[in-house]
């Protein structure tokens, strides 16, 4: 996972331990200090814990007058701000940050794989070679398996490769993750698949 993300939901998590902490300072000060008003709050709700909420953030807790147990519910506060801050941020991070693929060892496709509608496509090592023209690629994998994936929109028709450096890139799919033998590229225009044989002389 990116770091990018790891690091506001760390700070979420953090906060949402420390909150039973300072939530805790808060219930020793009242049953310390205002054990009537301690009790009044914990039978004013069913569930632990959710009176004392309620007490902090009416700020119910200024008209006792009480600079420890204001403190106490200050820094509380404060450490809720953080955390929600830190939530949005985590939910920001979800959004914008790209979540790569698992990649695979770009040598395990290199060689030249043929086809009768178009001829003959080259790769290796993250460079392909296609039309006279060198484009780079990565090898990544889905759930449906390994794939070439070139920096721009590499195809196929029946009249030959298409190459389009302004084109959004199109998975080339594999047919193994080890030694590939098939790399499969398509026609945008009509879906027509076109598959592309590797030669033994690897």
């Amino acid at each position: 996972m990116p770091l990018l993300i790891l690091i506001p939901f760390g700070v979420f998590f953090i906060c949402c331990i420390l909150q039973f902490w300072y939530l805790k300072k808060v219930r020793d000060a009242l049953i310390d200090r205002h054990a009537e008003i301690f009790l009044a709050v914990e039978k004013s709700s069913i569930f632990p814990m959710q009176g004392l909420w309620k007490f902090t953030r009416a700020s119910r807790h200024k008209a006792l007058n009480d600079p420890d147990l204001n403190r106490h519910v200050r820094n509380l506060k404060r450490l809720m701000l953080v955390a929600y801050t830190a939530w949005a941020g985590y939910a920001v991070a979800i959004f914008i940050t790209p979540f790569e693929a698992p990649r695979l060892p770009l040598p395990v496709a290199n060689g030249s794989y043929v086809s009768s509608c178009c001829g003959r496509l080259i790769l290796k090592d993250g460079q392909m070679t296609v039309v006279k023209q060198q484009v780079s690629y990565v090898i990544e994998t889905d759930k449906e398996g390994p794939y070439v994936l070139p920096s721009v929109y590499v195809g196929a028709s029946a009249k030959g490769f298409v190459v389009r450096q302004n084109g959004r890139a199109l998975k080339l799919r594999l047919d193994g993750e080890t030694q590939p033998n098939d790399i499969e590229l398509m026609d945008d225009t009509n879906g027509t698949v076109f598959s592309f044989q590797r030669l033994s002389d690897r």
